[in-house]
């Protein structure tokens, strides 16, 4: 029969005894021990230098967004400035523009066509307040108040706006001059 010898592990009355067990477990925890420092420092000194190359990045971008954002203020700032300068020569323009390009053809046309044979205009303000909007002030000249009301009825037919009358006088002749104010919306 097989006999086995049994390990006597009684550390207290025999330490001698059961050396080469302990040194073997010593190497082992020793080795064991290595082990994971050489895998800690190997960790440590790659995500070290990762780390550190991020941080270097970080920074750089950084300063990158730091210097994109005094430029876009200074590119701001000169933005303004020009805003600023040039804004009333725009206006300018565009009012020129948008006079120029109002259907002074339509009102006028208009106008002619609703003045009765015996009235006529003398003076005429125009005033484009607006885009779309012509405030027109003008002066007619009428024989009676029969031919300044078929005016009026005629002015009111063409559909225009705000329709008053201002003022009214008798000319050396004992015609009559009225100051007439309407509004005509531009049609785009």
């Amino acid at each position: 029969m097989n006999t086995y010898d049994r390990m006597n592990l009684n550390l207290a009355s025999h330490p001698l005894k059961n050396r080469r067990f302990f040194f073997t477990s010593l190497a082992l925890l020793i080795v064991f021990v290595i082990g994971i420092l050489v895998w800690g420092g190997y960790i440590y000194s790659k995500y070290h230098d990762e780390a550190e190359q991020i941080n270097t990045t970080i920074d750089r971008l950084s300063a990158l967004t730091q210097e994109n954002l005094r430029e876009k203020t200074r590119y701001q700032t000169q933005i303004d400035a020009a805003k600023k300068e040039y804004q009333v020569r725009v206006d300018y323009m565009n009012s020129i523009i948008r006079k120029k390009s109002f259907p002074w053809l339509d009102i006028l046309a208009a106008l002619e066509k609703s003045l009765p044979d015996t009235c006529y205009i003398v003076s005429m303000r125009p005033n484009i307040d607006d885009e779309n909007w012509l405030t027109l002030r003008f002066e007619v000249v009428a024989p009676s108040i029969n031919d300044l009301l078929e005016f009026i009825t005629n002015l009111n037919a063409l559909n225009l706006d705000q329709i008053t009358l201002s003022s009214e006088d008798r000319n050396d002749e004992g015609l009559l001059l009225t100051e007439v104010n309407l509004r005509y919306e531009r049609t785009i």
